[in-house]
């Protein structure tokens, strides 16, 4: 019975919490009877929250133990004055019950145990070889890298040539491969594009952000001729395309992308972890649903 408790994920967050409990109250000693609920303490470890909470530098480039001891006395009267006050009007809120039915309050309150959560289970997840090479040989198709084409293209507006623009791109292609023009010289028998009229290694990405999902599913079908191809359709108008190389996507090696299978392994565990934990939790309770 105990050892399935241990296993379950609350019985982690109940532990660390209890955990960070009592290393706080080492860390933060305080006599017997020295104080009661109507008692307001301020410490030198309350004092370095409020700087680290005040303070806008990233996390790890603020230092302070020397922000407070460069504080003189009086300023550090201020500051712990910003703290009583702050204190005191959180517990009044709390005994009038301010937080009640606060969905702002309630929100905030389980991002905080949401980000909790997340760090407790972070701490559980297996980043060894074996695990990741497993985890790498299972989703070896995530991390194949992209298509890549390299191409020249001719563009015919529809804007300029209206019903007739399939028509003049057809007849232009056969121009094009029967005088069997190079690409500088191809180029002038097409309209003015408002992007590039040449793309190297352009990965179907960075083609749809260009020329759109149609143009780019047509295009990555084709493969390197000697002569022009198409037409091929966009959102433009219509293009003729000479493709010079096409370079198919692979799978690159474990101990190549390591870092990245690491990443991608940690995030998929984490959300994994963190389901669970969520799901422990929903658990503890009685559900009643009054709606129909």
């Amino acid at each position: 019975m105990f050892s399935k408790i241990v296993k379950e994920p609350i019985f982690h967050f109940l532990l660390a919490g209890a955990l960070l409990y009592l290393a706080y109250q080492f860390l933060n000693p305080v006599p017997a009877d020295s104080y009661n609920d109507n008692t307001i303490v301020v410490n030198d470890s309350i004092l370095k929250n409020m700087l680290n909470v005040r303070s806008k530098n990233p996390e790890g480039q603020f230092n302070v133990n020397a922000a407070l001891a460069s504080l003189d006395e009086k300023e550090k009267e201020v500051l712990a004055m910003e703290y009583i006050e702050e204190e005191a009007l959180y517990r009044m809120a709390l005994e009038m019950g301010l937080n009640e039915n606060d969905f702002i309050i309630k929100r905030r309150m389980i991002q905080k145990l949401s980000f909790l959560l997340e760090d407790l289970n972070t701490g559980k997840i297996d980043t060894s070889h074996d695990n990741l090479l497993a985890y790498y040989e299972t989703n070896s198709e995530e991390f194949k890298t992209d298509d890549k084409v390299s191409f020249a293209h001719v563009y015919l507006s529809s804007d300029q040539h209206g019903k007739n623009t399939i028509t003049k791109a057809e007849n232009t292609l056969k121009l094009l491969n029967n005088k069997q023009l190079e690409i500088k010289e191809a180029l002038s028998h097409g309209d003015r594009f408002p992007l590039n009229h040449k793309y190297t290694k352009i990965t179907p990405t960075q083609s749809k952000s260009h020329f759109g999902i149609k143009f780019t599913d047509s295009l990555f079908k084709l493969e390197p001729e000697d002569h022009w191809q198409g037409p091929i359709e966009s959102g433009y108008g219509y293009h003729l395309v000479y493709i010079n190389s096409k370079e198919p996507g692979y799978i690159p090696s474990f101990e190549s992308i390591r870092d990245l299978v690491a990443n991608s392994y940690t995030y998929r565990e984490k959300q994994r972890l963190n389901k669970l934990s969520r799901q422990s939790i929903i658990e503890k309770y009685s559900v009643l649903r009054e709606y129909e």
